[in-house]
């Protein structure tokens, strides 16, 4: 197969992807408005995902929700081979919404992790591989081979739901744990001033070294998480229907001035623009 194959379908709802390459670059902490299933084929020094900061073995499955913060740490001079299915919340949740059967692909604070056996990875990539490799001029066939390979992905999550705070715990040790920790006070505390110092305290080590340490696990620094967070919060508010100054509330700022010059900084563009663009438009296609 080559090195890298990405195809996009229906109207840019859903694109799949092959990629096994050396990076270039490493990806910062992000997250996006779509969902993530993700199949790891090579081993990882360390993954941020939600709350978690582990290694990531091979053969690893992962559910990331749109809005889950997420970074994945390779190793710059080996190859990096995964099967990315990336699919639109919105379009899904046409589908899924009102089954708790899929809760899974919207839980942002306990994305799913799970790892494959022979049978199960062969499985998975067998239907993707089909649907690479699929006629383009048969829209229905292409759905019907997408949706299977999203029932074999929902009966892969069930199975190993019940294994998946194992495997968390498993890798979980030490100073990750503790990152964990200062992940799970930030993300609890969002709304409220955070400030360094007492993040610090609270873990009862110094600035310098709970810095030190998050850096070294998430790559990225404390203050910008929290503003990261902070985003993501707001962009799901305009998901949900409220108006950029209750956005700027909700999340915690206190004057619409820093909450517009910290979006148009991160975002790329105003909130209003944003919310317009991404759910306005949405809003407008459902009624």
């Amino acid at each position: 197969m080559d090195s890298n194959i990405r195809y996009s379908s229906f109207e840019n709802k859903f694109e799949v992807i092959y990629r096994n390459e050396k990076p270039t670059r490493v990806m910062p902490p992000h997250t996006h408005n779509a969902i993530e299933i993700y199949l790891n084929m090579t081993p990882l020094p360390n993954i941020l995902l939600g709350s978690n900061v582990m290694p990531l073995k091979e053969n690893t499955l992962l559910i990331i929700p749109s809005y889950c913060v997420h970074q994945f740490t390779q190793l710059m001079d080996k190859e990096y081979e995964r099967y990315i299915v990336t699919v639109s919340a919105s379009w899904l949740e046409h589908f899924t919404v009102e089954n708790p059967r899929y809760k899974y692909l919207t839980d942002t604070k306990h994305p799913l992790i799970t790892e494959l056996d022979d049978e199960q990875k062969s499985r998975l990539i067998n239907r993707i591989q089909d649907f690479l490799k699929s006629e383009r001029n048969d829209t229905f066939l292409e759905m019907t081979v997408f949706f299977d390979i999203l029932r074999i992905v929902d009966e892969l999550s069930h199975t190993a739901q019940t294994d998946n705070a194992l495997i968390s715990r498993e890798h979980i040790t030490g100073t990750r744990k503790t990152v964990k920790a200062v992940i799970e006070y930030i993300d609890a505390h969002i709304t409220e001033n955070l400030r360094l110092a007492d993040i610090a305290d609270k873990f009862f080590l110094t600035p310098n070294h709970i810095s030190r340490i998050f850096k070294q696990y998430t790559n990225i620094q404390i203050s910008n998480y929290i503003t990261l967070q902070r985003m993501t919060m707001a962009k799901q508010l305009f998901r949900e229907g409220y108006t950029v100054s209750e956005a700027q509330a909700l999340t915690g700022y206190a004057s619409y001035e820093h909450f517009f010059r910290t979006f148009k900084k991160n975002v790329g563009m105003t909130p209003k623009e944003y919310r317009e663009a991404h759910y306005m438009q949405a809003q407008k296609i459902i009624s």
